[in-house]
C-alpha cells in the first residue's frame, strides 16, 4: 500500500487524536509567553514522535492490529492529551513560584563554571578508562555500539553485581556532564573558552552517539539548542536556521544510530536504513490494551510507578528489589535468554501504555497524563523562577523530556535529580557566603 494510500486508511480515532494535538500545538503557540507553553510543546512533540507517526512509517502496525484495535488505541491518546492539557495548567498554578524573575545570563560567572565541570568531565573519564583497562580510544569513542564495550556498560539485575548502582550513577553524572557543555557554551564570554568549549566537545560528545542510545543523544544535544534559542545574542533569522538545522542533524542522526547500535558504527557492511524503527509506542499501546482487556496482565494500581521510585536503592542493600517491565516482556513473547531477568529483552511500553497498565484504558491514560503534567509544571516553576541555574536545570529537563514518551521512569530521570540536588547545594552555599559579615563587607567596599 503506498504512503497516501496508509494515511487514508487510517482509523477515526487517529484523526480526533491528531485534531486534538493540533488544537492544542496551536494553542500553546498562542501563549507562548506564559512559562506551562514551552515544557507543554515538547510533551506535544513527545506524543507527535513516538505516536502519531507510527502508522504513517510503519506498515506493520496497520498489517498487525485491526482498524478498531488501532482506533481504540488513539482514542486513548486523545484522552491523555486533554487530560494533561487540564492537569498541566492545574499543577502550575498549584506550583507558581511567589516571585517570577526575569533570567540575566550575563550575570552568570559560564567561564569559571567550565572549569570546574572540564575537572569532572576529567574525574570522570579517568574511571571510564580504568574500567576499560585503560582504553582510552574506546572510552571516548565507542564504536562497536552495543555490540562492543563502553565505560558505563553494566549487565542487568543481580548479574550486575554490588557496583551496578554506582557504575550507573556515574552514567548518569557523565550523560549531565557532557550536556552541561553545550549549555554553558552560548553563555561563554571570552572567546579562548569558547575555543576550549568547542574542543571538548567534539572530544566527549561522540561518546553521546556512538554508545548507540538515542535517549543519551537526546539528552545531551537538546539543551544546547534550547540555550542557543534562549540566551544567544545571535539574530531571531540566525535561531530559525539553527533550529531547522538542528532538526535535519537529530532526524539524520536518530536514523544512523537505530541503523548501526547492534552492529557496530566501525561496520564496512552496506545496511539498509531502518528509519526510525523503535518509535513505536502506538503499537505498544494497542499490545497494552488487549493485554489487559484479555486478562493476560492485571492492572498494578500503582505499583509499577512505586517500583520506580525504589529502583534508587542498590540491589546490595535491597537483594530482591523487584526487576521492572519483566511482566511485560513476557506478555509480548521475550522471555528467555542466558542472563538472570528471565527475558531476552525488556520492551518499553510507552508513557500512555504504561497508565493503561497500572489503571485500564480510561483511568491509566489520565493517570499518565497527571504525571506528565506534573513534570511541565515543575520545569515551568524552574523557568519562572528565573536563576540562570534553574533556567539550566529546566534545558536539561527539556532535553530528558522526548525519552519519557518511552516510559515515564526513572531510569530517564535520575541525571535530573542528580543536577537538582547539585543546585540545591550550589544555591544552599551561595546564600550562606552572601550572609557572611565578611562578605558583606566587602561587598560594600568595593561598591561604595
Amino acid at each position: 500500500m503506498s504512503d497516501l494510500g496508509i494515511i487514508w486508511s487510517l482509523p477515526d480515532g487517529y484523526w480526533l487524536a491528531l485534531a486534538v494535538l493540533a488544537a492544542l500545538v496551536f494553542e500553546a503557540g498562542l501563549r507562548w509567553r506564559e512559562k506551562w507553553a514551552a515544557p507543554a510543546l515538547m510533551i506535544y512533540a513527545t506524543v507527535l514522535g513516538w505516536y502519531m507517526l507510527e502508522p504513517i512509517e510503519s506498515v506493520d502496525m496497520m498489517n498487525t492490529f485491526s482498524a478498531d484495535e488501532i482506533s481504540t488505541s488513539f482514542v486513548a491518546v486523545m484522552i491523555f492529551l486533554i487530560a494533561f492539557r487540564f492537569m498541566a495548567t492545574l499543577f502550575y498554578s498549584m506550583m507558581t513560584p511567589k516571585k517570577i524573575n526575569k533570567i540575566e545570563s550575563d550575570n552568570l560567572p559560564a567561564d569559571s563554571i567550565l572549569k570546574y565541570i572540564i575537572f569532572f568531565w576529567l574525574t570522570l573519564l579517568s574511571i571510564g578508562i580504568f574500567r576499560l583497562n585503560g582504553d582510552i580510544i574506546t572510552a571516548l569513542f565507542p564504536v562497536e555500539a552495543r555490540n562492543g564495550n563502553s565505560m558505563w556498560l553494566r549487565a542487568a539485575g543481580a548479574d550486575a553485581g554490588s557496583l551496578g548502582f554506582a557504575v550507573s550513577l556515574a552514567g548518569y553524572f557523565y550523560i549531565l556532564v557532557l550536556a552541561a557543555f553545550g549549555m554553558l557554551l552560548p553563555l561563554l564570554k571570552k572567546r579562548r573558552m569558547q575555543i576550549i568549549c568547542i574542543l571538548v566537545i567534539l572530544i566527549s560528545w561522540p561518546y553521546a552517539f556512538l554508545q548507540g542510545s538515542r535517549n543519551v543523544t537526546l539528552a545531551v544535544f537538546v539543551p544546547m539548542i534550547f540555550s542557543y534559542l534562549i540566551f544567544s545574542k545571535i539574530s531571531p533569522v540566525w535561531k530559525v536556521f539553527l533550529l531547522i538545522s538542528s532538526w535535519i542533524f537529530i532526524e539524520r542522526a536518530m536514523r544512523l544510530i537505530v541503523t548501526f547500535r547492534n552492529f557496530g558504527f566501525d561496520t564496512v557492511q552496506n545496511l539498509q536504513d531502518k528509519g526510525h524503527a523503535g518509535l513505536n509506542m502506538a503499537s505498544e499501546l494497542t499490545y497494552c490494551i488487549g493485554f489487559i482487556r484479555t486478562g493476560i496482565l492485571n492492572q498494578t494500581f500503582g505499583v509499577g510507578i512505586l517500583q520506580e521510585l525504589g529502583n534508587i536503592i542498590p540491589r546490595a542493600i535491597w537483594a530482591d528489589k523487584p526487576l521492572i517491565g519483566i511482566d511485560y516482556a513476557i506478555a509480548r513473547g521475550f522471555s528467555g535468554g542466558s542472563g538472570d531477568i528471565g527475558v531476552v529483552a525488556t520492551i518499553s511500553t510507552g508513557m500512555i501504555g504504561q497508565g493503561v497498565l497500572e489503571f485500564g484504558f480510561i483511568f491509566g491514560p489520565i493517570f499518565s497524563a497527571a504525571l506528565m503534567g506534573l513534570w511541565c509544571a515543575f520545569l515551568a516553576r524552574l523557568w519562572a523562577q528565573g536563576t540562570i541555574l534553574r533556567a539550566c536545570l529546566f534545558l536539561f529537563g527539556i532535553g530528558l523530556t522526548f525519552n519519557l514518551g518511552r516510559n515515564i521512569t526513572m531510569f530517564v530521570l535520575w541525571p535530573m535529580a542528580l543536577a537538582y540536588i547539585l543546585v540545591i547545594i550550589a544555591e544552599y552555599f551561595s546564600r550562606h557566603r552572601a550572609a557572611r559579615p565578611d562578605f558583606r563587607a566587602s561587598s560594600v567596599g568595593l561598591t561604595g
